[in-house]
This record gives structure tokens, C-alpha cells and sequence, in this order.
């Protein structure tokens, strides 16, 4: 284990593991210029929308037209405006504030916040829960880092990292941790990739980036593409998939964590 810079625990690190050889971490400092997040009750395009809702098995149909999708699964149909002002399930309108998993799903992949229409503040005071049945900026936040994650890898003609539901709750447990510990070691004391088992995620080898501070996917993203070992995990070809986890700290500073995996 080498040895960590306190100067920079505040800002960001690194972890990767295989299991071939013991965990090496090191901390890093990436870059942390303000970037205004434009608002919207939508955050998501339509081809981000389809690939997102696609992972979660739906099969999904965008009206260009008429700026509405039409997705399927399960035997039920979805009917929905991109800008989230309509929605309908088998024909029948739908409160967007319903608890069903299905229309949570959706309002997640669309990014939209169906309690304000605007951006990050429908949470309560830590930031990472919101009142019932609403989705917020939290989630469409850890979806944009995966696309965006996906974006800096085509640039190198390397594959798309794919969603992951087991590593997508690892990382989440592991953003909220980061407001007690910035470490990749837990409070815990364990390492950081005992989430992912936790999570009953099964993997061959896998890494972490986390950071604090940045406000917005896309400052995180470049922060860490800013940074050599940060880079390192998000370029690596062996990883085939990916969870992003995303909390507001109770001094409103936003936390992330991106465990990367082997399959």
C-alpha cells in the first residue's frame, strides 16, 4: 500500500485491485473548476434516455415528432414526454410521484426531477434522499457519469463500460462513506472493494476513483481525466463494466464513487 498524501485526501483517489496481485492506492488531486449545470426538467437526451433505459431491459421507441417515448416490458407499455410533463401506463395517466419501480426507473433515465423541474435541490438535508416517490438529480447525476465515462473511452476506440445494478449499490454505499472517510478504506477499516461483495457482485478484478467537491458530472469526469491514475482506471480495457455512486454531503459538497470491474 503506498503511503497517502493528507494534502490531497480532500480532493480525490484512486484505488485498483486484481486478483493476482495485492490492492495498490494512491490519492491524486483533480482539477476543480466551477461549470454552471444548466437546468431543466430534463438533463437527458433522447439516445442517452434509450441506451439507459435498454440496459434496464426495456425496449424503447423515441417519436422525434412529437418528443415522446413508447417503451415495453413486461407486458406493460410506458408512454412518456421527454420533457416529463406526461406519462402514461397501459394508456392510463400516472402520477409521476408514484412509488411503482418501473416509473422510477424511467424519471431516473430521463433525469428528471418531477418535484421542482429544475436541478439539484429536492433533496433533503443529506442530500441523498428525497420525499416520497420523487427522483432526484442525485441518480440521473451517477447515470451521465457513466455515459460520459463512455464517451472519453470511444475516444480511444475502446469498449463501452456497460450498467451494472450490483456495482451501482457498491458505489453508492461507498459515496455516502466518503463523507467519514475520504480513504479507499471503508470506516470501516476493510477495503473499499468489500462493497462490491457486499453487493453480491462477482468479479475479477476491478478499481475506484473517488472524489469530493466537483458539482457536476461533467467536472468529475474531467477532474479525473485530468488526473494520470484517475485516467488509468476510466481507460482501462480488461473493465467491462461500471456502477457511479453520487451523495450530498451534509456540508453541500457532492461526493462520487465509480467502481470499475472485471467480468
Amino acid at each position: 500500500m503506498k503511503s497517502l498524501n493528507k494534502r490531497n485526501i480532500l480532493v480525490g483517489g484512486i484505488a485498483t485491485l486484481t486478483l493476482l496481485s495485492s490492492t495498490e492506492a494512491t490519492m491524486a488531486m483533480p482539477s476543480r473548476e466551477p461549470q454552471a449545470r444548466p437546468t431543466s426538467t430534463s438533463s437527458s437526451t433522447p439516445n442517452q434516455v434509450r441506451d439507459r433505459m435498454e440496459k434496464l431491459n426495456y425496449n424503447v421507441n423515441y417519436n422525434d415528432r412529437t418528443q415522446t417515448y413508447t417503451a415495453h416490458k413486461n407486458g406493460n407499455t410506458y408512454e412518456f414526454s421527454q420533457d416529463c410533463s406526461t406519462f402514461k401506463v397501459n394508456n392510463k395517466d400516472c402520477n409521476i410521484n408514484s412509488s411503482n419501480s418501473d416509473v422510477q426507473d424511467i424519471l431516473v433515465s430521463l433525469g428528471c426531477n418531477p418535484s421542482s423541474g429544475s436541478s439539484s435541490n429536492s433533496s433533503s438535508s443529506s442530500g441523498n434522499s428525497t420525499s416520497s416517490g420523487n427522483v432526484s438529480d442525485i441518480d440521473a447525476y451517477a447515470l451521465e457519469v457513466l455515459d460520459l465515462v463512455n464517451v472519453e473511452r470511444a475516444k480511444y476506440g475502446l469498449s463501452p463500460l456497460q450498467f451494472h445494478e450490483g456495482a451501482f449499490e457498491a458505489a453508492q454505499v461507498r459515496a455516502v462513506e466518503l463523507e467519514k472517510s475520504f480513504s479507499h478504506t471503508r470506516p470501516n477499516g476493510s477495503s473499499c472493494f468489500t462493497a462490491l461483495n457486499e453487493a453480491g457482485v462477482s468479479f475479477r478484478g476491478a478499481g475506484e476513483n473517488v472524489a469530493i467537491g466537483q458539482q457536476t458530472p461533467e467536472q468529475v469526469v474531467q477532474a479525473w481525466m485530468n488526473s494520470e491514475g484517475h485516467r488509468a482506471n476510466i481507460l482501462k480495457d480488461s473493465y467491462t463494466h461500471l456502477g457511479v455512486g453520487v451523495y450530498k454531503t451534509s456540508s453541500g459538497q457532492m461526493a462520487w464513487a465509480q467502481l470499475f470491474i472485471t467480468q
